[in-house]
């Protein structure tokens, strides 16, 4: 297991007088912001009750139970998602690329979490629990999904088999930076064009292969070929 150094994080005011984060307690929220500054630049954070109580707060004699008890709150509303990997139990902070502007994200420290978990979370910025959670992050509370389709930007193609919107595009060159961009756009072609490669969501498969290293590697390299990349590769299949 990797150790992760506290980082900066940002906290947006609409935090404060978000309505359902209102009905937990104020400890629950403040482990809740403790936990955005101990987790990893992609919203994962070692999950083992007493370390978290420990690193969080150092200085306050804090029965573990009381914390374990904020940890479900938080749980219960869906600002944490637990899940366990090699019998250790991490978070995942549901939407925590939503609230906190990575622009040079270091490589992932602790594992990814499954697919199911992370499917909708990684987007850019949005609501602090839901994406139709506050007004001020969206028209109404009551917005059904077909208005949320609409409002979608569309897709464009990038080489033959590529699709990203205008948004996702920026923050790619954002995260990723141009050249890493470029190149993962090649291979991720390649991959569908010729090796028929399914991929669900394609920012996010790039996001995914730039978290663990791949594209990072390849831009520090001599260019080998997308076709030797691909095929060296034990796992191209990210998720997406």
């Amino acid at each position: 297991m990797v150790m992760v150094m506290a980082r900066t994080r940002m906290i947006k005011p609409e935090f404060w007088d978000d309505e359902k984060l209102a009905t937990i307690s104020r400890d629950a929220r403040l482990v809740f912001i403790g936990l955005w500054t101990n987790s990893d630049d992609y919203g994962v954070v070692k999950g083992h009750p007493s370390w978290l109580k420990n690193t969080i707060f150092p200085y306050d004699d804090i029965r573990l139970g009381d914390f374990q008890k904020w940890l479900k709150e938080l749980e219960g509303l869906s600002c944490i998602l637990p899940f366990n990997s090699n019998n250790e139990k991490y978070y995942h902070i549901r939407n925590f690329l939503k609230h906190q502007t990575i622009n040079r994200p270091s490589l992932a420290k602790n594992p990814s979490p499954p697919e199911s978990i992370i499917d909708g979370s990684c987007t850019n910025h949005g609501s602090l629990i839901d994406e139709t959670e506050t007004e001020t992050e969206t028209e109404t509370e009551t917005e059904t999904e077909t208005e949320t389709e609409e409002k979608r930007p569309p897709k464009v193609k990038h080489l033959d088999s590529v699709f990203l919107s205008e948004p996702e595009y920026k923050k790619l060159q954002e995260v990723l930076g141009q050249k890493s961009l470029d190149i993962g756009i090649e291979k991720l072609d390649y991959s569908i064009t010729v090796k028929g490669g399914k991929y669900k969501d394609h920012y996010k498969t790039l996001l995914n292969w730039f978290k663990r290293g791949f594209l990072i590697t390849q831009v520090n390299k001599k260019h080998t070929g997308i076709k030797e990349w691909l095929d060296g590769r034990n796992d191209h299949a990210a998720p997406g």
